[in-house]
């Protein structure tokens, strides 16, 4: 009898092998100060369930993910497994919501991914200028000076539209928003357009990239508040650039019981996504090739069953799976093995001795006492900076610290 999907998962979930002294030797180099000793238990308790085997999986019904030890271990200990590479969408949820968008706007299916193909290769729609009004709407008959600039590039991009063959009257009702913002995701560009301009600090530290997508997914995705409050700042951003969009999310929101505010749209979209990526992975397993996923991303194993399988198959699976869901995505790859492994623990060595300098150089200087307190308190670590030429301190939690600051 041929082996179903779950055990097809399984049988590629226990290919998993962890370089045991490699990984202990990362545990010893890594600097864990006496007020973060949970995350070294954490990663020793890693590393002995993959030494115990321990590859069952977990699927939830509320949005049918499949979870296990893969999706619980820190990215750190990823280096130590014989993974081949993980390919992933960019920006993910953003561009499952592109599917909300289209059924809000009633976008028939035989539309839905030529619309999105087109809409990505329209340039001038990564435009942060380009974009409509927050005061206006698809139907806006207004005549006031700040809407014609709006009215005219919104009727500039639908004869684009109609000129490939798009003419429909559904689509000549999407917001210019709406268009830039299936532009902007369906390229993979979204997080970075939308964040290009923002303040790089927050009280006295430095922002990452991914600090400011994990504050936009709590403020505008994920929040469990119907209105912004004061201290929104990228909500208030992204309501500013897509209002329609954002009226969109709010409106998952309403209607639903108190409790699960803060949580329904996010379980759609991963229900979506595991929709998604169990046909990408049953594809990937009929050519016998030994994957398994995390939530968003494709994980090939280094195994002989995988020597044909290259990052441009992989690739061309998950984007004609999304096709079909009427959506076009751009993919991002992380390579892993024996050189990565070593670069990475060498990168390691390096933050841990500079940044022990560091707070030496930094530990008697007035302007550096708070972060001096925050980081005896356990509040703040070293991390690389974005060049990775020197390192900086950076808060454990960075939405706690966001509140406080009023960001």
């Amino acid at each position: 009898m041929p082996k179903g999907f779950y055990e097809k998962y399984e049988d590629s979930l226990k290919k998993l092998r962890i370089n045991t002294t490699k990984a202990q030797k990362y545990i010893d180099i890594h600097f864990y100060d006496n007020k973060d000793l949970n995350s070294k238990f954490y990663h020793k308790k890693i590393l002995e369930e993959y030494e115990e085997k321990k590859f069952h999986i977990k699927v939830p019904n509320q949005d049918n993910r499949i979870y296990h030890i893969l999706t619980r271990t820190p990215r750190e200990l990823k280096y130590f497994l014989n993974i081949k590479y993980i390919v992933d969408i960019h920006n993910s949820h953003p561009v499952l919501f592109t599917s909300l968008i289209y059924e809000k706007y009633e976008i028939p299916q035989n539309y839905k991914y030529t619309l999105s193909r087109v809409i990505k290769d329209i340039e001038i729609l990564g435009n942060r200028n380009i974009r409509s009004n927050s005061n206006s709407n698809s139907n806006s008959n207004s005549n006031s000076n700040s809407n014609i600039g709006n009215y005219y590039s919104r009727k500039h991009i639908h004869n684009i539209l109609i000129n490939k063959g798009l003419d429909h009257e559904k689509i000549k009702k999407l917001p210019l928003d709406v268009l830039r913002y299936i532009h902007l995701t369906s390229s993979g560009i979204f997080w970075d357009k939308l964040l290009e301009k923002d303040n790089v600090k927050l009280g006295n530290y430095d922002m990452t990239r991914q600090d400011k997508k994990e504050i936009t997914f709590g403020q505008v995705f994920y929040g469990k508040f119907l209105r912004i409050r004061s201290n929104n700042k990228y909500a208030r951003r992204f309501r500013d650039e897509f209002p329609n969009v954002y009226s969109l999310i709010l409106s998952y929101k309403k209607g639903i019981k108190k409790k699960e505010e803060r949580t329904v749209l996010a379980h759609k979209l991963m229900a979506l996504e595991s929709e998604l990526f169990r046909e990408a992975l049953r594809r990937l397993f009929e050519m016998n090739f030994e994957v398994v996923s995390i939530h968003d991303a494709i994980v090939v194993l280094d195994t002989p069953a995988n020597a044909n399988c290259s990052v441009e198959l992989v690739e061309n699976v998950l984007k004609e799976v999304y096709m079909e869901k009427g959506l076009a995505c751009e993919c991002s790859v992380d390579f892993y093995g024996k050189k990565a492994m070593e670069d990475f623990l060498a990168s390691e060595r390096d933050l841990r001795q500079k940044g022990e300098e560091y707070i030496l150089s930094i530990r008697d200087k007035e302007e550096f006492k708070e972060l001096i307190q925050d980081y005896d308190e356990g509040k703040s670590e070293i991390i690389w900076s974005k060049d990775k030429k020197s390192v900086i301190l950076h808060p454990k939690d960075i939405t706690d610290l966001m509140y406080k600051e009023g960001a």
